[in-house]
């Protein structure tokens, strides 16, 4: 009962974000042709193509495995890969590699910290990145 004054502001605030969000929303999404249109670089997002034998199996499964940025979200990644690709992912995991200290002989050095992301794809939907 005594906080009730603070409930008030609350709506208040959420009121005045919403039209906001509705409107960022809107613009996101093309009229002519129903489709997304996102502003993101997909160059500086996803690096590189994970070439190994887990990657392999995977894709046969209509899943694919980036070298993306290590400060890329999820959301990014998929815009990314949607505006290179054309196909909206169905989910995106990551992994972070951290970094590792190495040896060679009298040197030492360390390897980089990367991250891992897989991106599952629709089966109706292939993709050819290859």
């Amino acid at each position: 009962m005594a906080l009730d004054f603070l409930k008030k502001k609350n709506k208040k605030k959420e009121e005045a974000a919403a039209p906001n969000a509705v409107a960022i929303a809107k613009s996101t999404v093309s009229k002519e042709k129903g489709k997304h249109v996102f502003a993101v670089q997909p160059s500086g997002v996803l690096i590189r193509l994970v070439m190994s034998s887990k990657a392999g199996r995977v894709r046969d499964q209509e899943r694919y495995i980036f070298e993306v940025s290590p400060r890329a979200n999820k959301i990014e990644i998929k815009k990314a890969f949607y505006t290179l690709y054309g196909v909206m992912p169905l989910s995106v995991a990551t992994c972070t590699y951290k970094q590792k200290r190495v040896r060679f002989a009298r040197r030492e050095g360390t390897r980089k910290q990367w991250k891992k992301a897989t991106i599952s794809v629709d089966a109706k939907h292939p993709v050819t990145i290859i």
